[in-house]
């Protein structure tokens, strides 16, 4: 573009760099030059490993997923919670042939993401079945939130109200994010535990953040390896 300035260069080099939308004003002292030229040359710098990885969505993922809710193989805090129905709910009953796949959600109500996965899984629910493994989701909404939810969407497995933060705790996924007395208190970091019959956790799903959540797909086939194992 003729006649930019060497800041509209930098600027335009940090935008299409970094992915990063700056707003300045109309006009800058020498200090605003020296921070635009320092985050220039921050994002010419050489991505590192970590960043490259996390960028394909892979080593970070699976430390996050390593380091998230309890350790595979031990067992898994006991399951005792409340369905839609208000009907008492444990693993016993909730269990597949093979295993539970409980899906920790942040809210049926004013979570879009959590919402957006809660329908995906009903498209999976026969998948999972057929392996063996049964799937229900847990979250801290009331129960008139979990029915209507569940009958609003006409889902094929149940949804678990977790009452005073005791799974997310006993898991080790609280967002403490949240202090008590704030609406979103007592939500954990999202993810999914693969229980088994005995209560031991075989594998759990889990990556950063919360607006995106683990494929299904990947999730089918790491299932459909691990239940071909003998």
């Amino acid at each position: 573009m003729p006649g930019k300035s060497r800041e509209t260069d930098v600027l335009y080099n940090i935008h299409e760099r970094c992915s990063l939308s700056v707003a300045l004003p109309a006009s800058g002292g020498g200090m605003l030059r020296v921070l635009l030229l320092v985050l220039a040359l921050c994002c010419s710098l050489p991505a590192s490993t970590d960043a490259q990885a996390a960028a394909a969505g892979s080593t970070t993922d699976v430390r996050y997923a390593d380091s998230w809710g309890p350790e595979v193989g031990t067992p898994v805090p006991l399951l005792a919670a409340n369905d839609q129905s208000g009907r008492p709910r444990a693993l016993g009953d909730l269990t597949g042939e093979r295993g539970l796949l409980l899906f920790l959600v942040r809210s049926a109500d004013w979570c879009p993401f959590c919402k957006r996965q809660l329908l995906q899984l009903k498209d999976y629910t026969a998948e999972f079945a057929a392996l063996g493994v049964n799937v229900a989701a847990m979250s801290y909404d009331s129960l008139e939130i979990l029915d209507g939810f569940y009958r609003s969407y006409e889902l094929p497995y149940p949804l678990l109200r977790d009452v005073d933060q005791q799974h997310v705790k006993a898991y080790g996924v609280l967002n403490e994010r949240y202090k008590p007395g704030h609406r979103a208190y007592g939500i954990p970091h999202p993810g999914a535990l693969l229980i088994e019959p005995d209560g031991r956790l075989k594998a759990k799903f889990a990556v950063p953040g919360f607006r995106q959540r683990p494929p299904f797909d990947a999730m089918l086939a790491t299932l459909t390896e691990l239940m071909a194992m003998p």
